[in-house]
């Protein structure tokens, strides 16, 4: 109860006390963890005023009022955008974040410094609770899955074999290798002797490229059909996986412990169009939405975002040629 009333104390503060000459407005005050909000400040301004505004980039700090200690970061997944409207001979000043918040508690927004023709001045700070999203009557709460990095296999070592296999069987064991290969190697001589035209075809086979093995792994995936077992939350999350996995190898980046905006910032700067980076933001947001319980798609949309990410792994792959014969 006294967390509800500080909550409507300092959000009426923050609208109204101020006063219309600086302004900190939030689109809700009650909020669920993964739900996206908007903070938006306001200012009016006189003719010939000049405003300027230190934007944070990725993440917007807040604190606990409370427990000073207690502080979250509220991921920015649409970055600062500011603009004057005039109307009437007024003049008015706005700049907002679209935000997300993953942990739960009570928090404040600071106040924030901008300046006025030089002059400092402060947006008042605003408050608001974020809390978990109620878990659904009839559904098992499952654990998320997150770590799926593949551990790279051991390299072979002949000495180390050799070695081993020198303490198990023995140094006779290599003097009968030895009368075996001398024996084959004689026939082989002879042989190649007697028919001269003899060839030996060998085959070497290909190895299959990223785009390969990352298409496998999607359909393979799919075969599984783990939508009809009641774990679509685990198919979404092994889709994320291989989509990370090829995006981090394919452009040389660590995406695994990156959130959706900052994913879609380093593919920008990789060269990627804008088509294709929405694209794999939209496959992303599909799946932190179901890993947080807050969707569950048809069956339809969960084969389309497969899809999807099959035509997004066919575009970004590098044109095969084949040697010719």
């Amino acid at each position: 109860m006294k967390n509800w009333i500080c909550i409507f104390c300092l959000s009426f503060i923050s609208l109204f006390v101020f006063g219309q000459d600086s302004q900190t407005i939030i689109e809700k005050n009650k909020l669920f963890v993964g739900e996206q909000f908007t903070i938006t400040y306001h200012v009016t301004l006189i003719e010939g005023d000049d405003v300027k505004f230190e934007s944070f980039k990725l993440n917007l700090p807040a604190k606990n009022p409370e427990k000073s200690k207690e502080t979250t970061q509220l991921e920015i997944v649409i970055p600062f955008e500011d603009t004057i409207i005039v109307s009437k001979g007024k003049r008015e000043w706005f700049g907002s974040y679209r935000l997300v918040p993953w942990d739960s508690g009570f928090f404040q927004i600071q106040t924030v410094k901008y300046f006025i023709n030089g002059k400092t001045n402060y947006f008042p700070a605003v408050s608001f609770s974020v809390d978990l999203i109620k878990a659904k009557k009839g559904q098992d709460i499952y654990d998320i899955k997150e770590s799926f990095t593949k551990l790279p296999p051991k390299k072979f070592s002949f000495k180390e074999a050799i070695k081993e296999f020198n303490s198990k069987n023995g140094w006779w064991f290599y003097l009968f290798i030895a009368l075996g290969i001398g024996i084959l190697i004689y026939y082989r001589f002879k042989k190649r002797k007697n028919n001269s035209t003899d060839k030996i075809e060998v085959v070497f086979e290909r190895p299959k490229s990223l785009k390969e093995i990352t298409l496998f792994e999607i359909e393979k995936l799919d075969q599984k059909q783990l939508w009809n077992q009641g774990l679509l939350k685990q198919h979404y999350i092994e889709l994320s996986f291989i989509l990370r996995d090829y995006l981090s190898k394919r452009y040389i980046l660590n995406l695994f412990e990156k959130t959706t905006y900052q994913t879609k910032l380093l593919l920008t700067q990789k060269g990627l169009s804008v088509l294709t980076i929405d694209t794999i933001g939209e496959i992303l947001d599909q799946s932190d939405m179901v890993k947080f319980a807050k969707s569950e798609p048809e069956e339809i949309t969960v084969i389309r975002l497969s899809l999807i990410a099959k035509q997004i792994i066919e575009q970004t792959s590098p044109i095969e040629t084949e040697d010719a014969e």
